[in-house]
């Protein structure tokens, strides 16, 4: 990792920390070269993991993050029909995988993937690619349409 990715990587974990988020979330930064398609990464391809189940956003070690991810995955799907708040937290959790690449000294790339850890792959997941420039100050998020 470089000090550009990882400032990047800090910043993504900064928008995902809100303190009034209501619904679990699972944040990993992944390796460049990992494979997005299943809904909770592997432990060889992370490098870096965030967790928010109602204390707020926490860096926490991968295995911890995954397996917390996993329980979270099959609570959540027992609760299909949510009697009280922590099951509704439960059933809106998300898993978001981020990936960083500095192709030059003056970008970095981001390749993020956002789902809902019970209604995948039919409702909410989404893919962005994102592009931060070098400015005059530092590191900015350069809007990039699909």
């Amino acid at each position: 990792m470089t000090e550009a990715t990882d400032f990047v990587a800090g910043k993504i974990a900064q928008r995902y920390a809100h303190p009034g988020r209501h619904a679990y979330l699972y944040l990993f930064q992944v390796r460049p070269d990992a494979d997005f398609t299943p809904l909770v990464p592997g432990e060889e391809s992370v490098i870096a993991a965030w967790v928010d189940e109602g204390e707020g956003l926490t860096q926490v070690s991968p295995s911890d993050a995954i397996e917390r991810c996993r329980v979270t995955y099959e609570i959540g799907l027992q609760h299909k029909r949510p009697k009280g708040s922590h099951e509704r937290r439960l059933q809106m959790a998300r898993c978001v995988l981020f990936s960083t690449v500095q192709p030059d000294e003056n970008s970095v790339q981001v390749k993020l993937v956002s789902r809902s850890l019970v209604f995948s792959p039919a409702r909410g997941d989404r893919e962005a690619h994102e592009v931060w420039r070098r400015g005059g100050e530092g590191w900015y998020s350069e809007y990039q349409p699909d």
